[in-house]
């Protein structure tokens, strides 16, 4: 045809499947005998009882496309999922006092999974003498609470939050040096004058790349072969930068040097201190989060 289509295939799918991996017989009271033993030898509960939980079911829907061109010298795929989950079976977390740390049961949430994943073969030279392939991928995945009852009074109200992906960093939002003194400054989100946890915690950034993908390049003359694959992604990752107490950091890269000293300075890195607060309230924002993003030679 015009366009040179040598290949065209589209498919889909939908379907449900349930996951009970939780272990046997969590539903009663085991027991297991005691190691000790005190006028006869005892037995011990081993777990909460829970009577009332269900599958925890995942509706998954695919769809793809793959399409050749020019006698298929271009191939081109292109994936699309969309995974729901509820009624999750975890370990819903207990106080202490309870006696155990937790117990089975569904959690009345709905978690999204989905993304789009694209593969492109190449040949752009094939003849009996030199032969010249490459193959692209990229992956985007994205993760995300779509809901959860009542988020704000349960045991994860630190730990999720609605909308957001579910592997999230939290910590204080940094505001950058204050001039003055050199301490470093961070928002106050409840207003109350001072920083501190929770109160002042934040969503900083998701544990998940942008994208990801690999770039292969395979090159035959004759009886030679070259193989070159590169990896990259696109992500923000920690990196603890050597701002700590006064007098601690031994074999410090170059970089401490760009520390505030006196008033006025644009430095990178706040003043040195010993106060062991401000070095944790530090550690624990986004000023230790950078660009990781990276394209590496992997083989060759």
């Amino acid at each position: 045809n015009n366009i040179g289509i040598s290949f065209a295939k589209l498919r889909g799918s939908y379907g449900l499947t349930g996951n009970d991996n939780i272990g046997d017989y969590s539903y009663f009271v085991n027991y297991a005998r005691s190691l000790e033993n005190y006028l006869g030898q005892g037995f011990l509960p081993t777990n909460l009882f829970n009577a009332n939980y269900q599958w925890e079911v995942n509706k998954k829907l695919d769809l793809a496309a793959e399409m050749g061109f020019l006698k298929d010298r271009i191939v081109l795929e292109v994936n699309y999922y969309r995974n729901r989950s509820g009624n999750q079976l975890v370990g819903y977390g207990l106080p202490t006092q309870v006696g155990y740390n937790s117990v089975n049961q569904n959690l009345d949430a709905i978690v999204q999974n989905s993304g789009w994943e694209f593969s492109l073969q190449t040949t752009p030279i094939n003849n009996l003498v030199f032969t010249w392939k490459t193959n692209f991928t990229m992956s985007i995945n994205r993760n995300k609470l779509l809901s959860f009852p009542d988020l704000s009074g349960s045991p994860y109200s630190l730990t999720y939050q609605l909308g957001k992906p579910l592997s999230l960093t939290w910590g204080y939002k940094y505001l950058g040096i204050n001039p003055t003194d050199g301490q470093p400054q961070f928002e106050d989100i409840s207003g109350d004058g001072q920083i501190s946890f929770p109160d002042d915690y934040t969503v900083l950034a998701p544990n998940i790349p942008t994208f990801f993908g690999g770039i292969g390049n395979s090159f035959n003359y004759k009886n030679f072969d070259l193989d070159i694959f590169f990896s990259f992604k696109k992500n923000k990752n920690a990196y603890f930068f050597p701002f700590s107490g006064a007098g601690s950091t031994m074999n410090a890269p170059v970089t401490v040097l760009d520390r505030w000293q006196q008033a006025g300075q644009d430095a990178k890195f706040p003043a040195y201190t010993t106060n062991s607060m401000v070095m944790s309230n530090y550690s624990s924002s986004n000023a230790n989060y950078v660009d990781a993003s990276y394209l590496r030679l992997n083989n060759m």
